[in-house]
C-alpha cells in the first residue's frame, strides 16, 4: 500500500469513529414534547429562584520595556488593552435547581452517541 493510500485510509478510519455524547432527558412513555414542556416548566421555577446575578471581571494587558540597555535598566509598563466580561453567579446553582426540578418529575438523564459527521 502505497503511503498516500494508507494516510487516507487512517483518515477516514478515524472520521467515521469520531462521536460525541449528549445528555438528554428521558422518561418512560413520555413524548420529545412532553420533555421540551417539563424542561421549560423546571427552567423557568428555577430562574425564578436564582435570577441572573451578572458579576464583571477585568483583565488588563501591559508591557515592559526598558529604558535602557543594561541589566539596571528601568523598566515601564504600559497598558496596552483591557477586556471585560460578564459571568452569571447564578447558573451554576440554577442548573442544579432544573435537575432536581426534572428527577422529581420522573425524568432521568441518559448519554446519547451522535456522529460528529452526519453521512
Amino acid at each position: 500500500m502505497k503511503p498516500p493510500a494508507l494516510t487516507l485510509l487512517v483518515s477516514c478510519l478515524l472520521l467515521v469513529s469520531c462521536t460525541t455524547y449528549d445528555r438528554t432527558w428521558v422518561k418512560a412513555d413520555a413524548s420529545r414534547e412532553q420533555r421540551k414542556h417539563q424542561q421549560a416548566a423546571c427552567e423557568a421555577d428555577a430562574l425564578r429562584a436564582l435570577p441572573p446575578n451578572n458579576v464583571r471581571a477585568s483583565a488588563t494587558s501591559t508591557r515592559s520595556t526598558c529604558s535602557s540597555s543594561d541589566s539596571n535598566c528601568k523598566k515601564n509598563n504600559e497598558q496596552i488593552d483591557t477586556e471585560y466580561s460578564y459571568t452569571d453567579k447564578n447558573r451554576l446553582p440554577r442548573e442544579t435547581l432544573v435537575k432536581d426540578c426534572m428527577y422529581r418529575n420522573g425524568w432521568s438523564r441518559t448519554k446519547v452517541e451522535r456522529p460528529l459527521i452526519k453521512w
